[in-house]
């Protein structure tokens, strides 16, 4: 079973991270996620053609996804996971408001190149030392 792969869906319009158990430089697309507005909501992939919106301590988010008709699977006393099928993500990211990428023109990529650039690591020098 392969799972969505969130980079090549969504990388473009919204951010992507890896999840804090995935293990130093493997992409591994089951610990893809993304993060949403407003803290214990995230987006992960579920299974094949298969989403999972995560909401902790959000009753309010939690009716609304609910609302959609959204499979829940996990129901504790904050915690709500749903599950939805690829093609419903724009109107659960309606919701849940996935963060989007910070995007930059070339102009504003080379003002931030020449402010950082005083900043930038330079070799060590050593006084007395050839």
């Amino acid at each position: 079973m392969t799972p969505p792969d969130l980079k090549a869906l969504y990388g473009a319009r919204f951010q992507i991270t890896f999840d804090e158990a995935a293990e130093r430089g493997r992409k591994d697309l089951w610990m893809m996620q993304i993060p949403c507005a407003g803290k214990g909501v995230m987006i992960y992939p579920h299974g094949e053609n298969l989403l999972a919106v995560q909401c902790d301590n959000r009753p309010s988010i939690a009716k609304r996804l609910a609302d959609l008709g959204l499979r829940l699977v996990q129901d504790g006393d904050a915690e709500k996971t749903f599950v939805f099928p690829v093609e419903r993500f724009e109107e659960v990211a309606a919701i849940v408001k996935p963060r989007r990428r910070r995007l930059l023109t070339e102009e504003q990529r080379a003002m931030l190149a020449s402010i950082r650039k005083p900043f930038l690591f330079q070799k060590a020098r050593c006084p007395g030392v050839n």
